[in-house]
């Protein structure tokens, strides 16, 4: 549950991966779902995911800690490949969708903070649920906040359960589960992972709305899609 891309190869996630995989992407870029929030105290940017994102993608993925790696994915990770990273961000926000959160600095730049992405079955019944957050603002409510975003995107569109799977030593993921409204399925679980499912349509009525900040900020989202917002922006770097 701790990390970007769907769970390891049990119970959904080894079909749902391939299918992601295979699929073409969108034209269309949902600028609609682009917010902006407070968050310790900055404003920050919550967005799908878009192919301009590579760049920084890349950034995000690098800096994370091998260990954080490790309780997302279940095994140690190489380096990304150019064509894994590609599918990360290039999807079709209708089988698979992916919220980041970005800061952007002084200079212009944009930094991906965090990322939580479902990738949903042929029926779009079920999602499975994937999130993690930058090493250093870990346990700071942003996994959070992005989990909201994505909580919300699926019970709208119909889907009806988010399922997560989590290392037992994984205990902020399971704290963050739990205090969502995720129940634990101690059927689908076994001696490696703990499954935690969410009932999406009893979620989306306990969401609060993010604060919007005061006055929006002016990036909403990736360069090509920017017109589309209702803030102006500058192009994203």
């Amino acid at each position: 549950m701790s990390g970007d891309t769907p769970a390891p190869s049990r119970s959904l996630a080894g079909s749902q991966a391939v299918q992601a995989s295979s699929r073409p992407a969108s034209a269309r870029y949902p600028a609609e779902l682009v917010t902006t929030v407070r968050w310790n105290n900055e404003t920050i940017t919550i967005r799908p995911i878009g192919p301009e994102d590579e760049a920084q993608h890349r950034a995000f993925v690098e800096s994370l800690q091998p260990e954080d790696l490790r309780l997302r994915f279940f095994n140690t990770r190489p380096p990304l490949p150019p064509s894994e990273l590609a599918r990360l961000t290039h999807i079709d926000y209708v089988h698979e969708m992916a919220f980041i959160a970005v800061r952007r600095l002084a200079d212009g730049s944009d930094h991906t903070l965090g990322v939580a992405r479902a990738v949903m079955d042929a029926d779009g019944v079920d999602a499975e649920l994937g999130i993690i957050v930058r090493s250093d603002l870990k346990a700071q409510g942003l996994g959070r906040l992005l989990l909201s975003s994505l909580i919300a995107f699926l019970a709208r569109r119909g889907t009806r359960r988010l399922i997560a799977l989590v290392l037992h030593e994984n205990l902020g993921m399971r704290s963050l589960a739990t205090s969502n409204g995720f129940v634990l399925d101690t059927a689908a679980s076994d001696a490696q992972a703990l499954c935690f499912v969410l009932d999406l349509a009893s979620a989306l009525r306990q969401i609060k709305p993010p604060v919007a900040p005061a006055h929006p900020i002016e990036a909403c989202g990736p360069a090509s899609v920017s017109r589309a917002c209702a803030t102006p922006a500058r192009s994203l770097q």
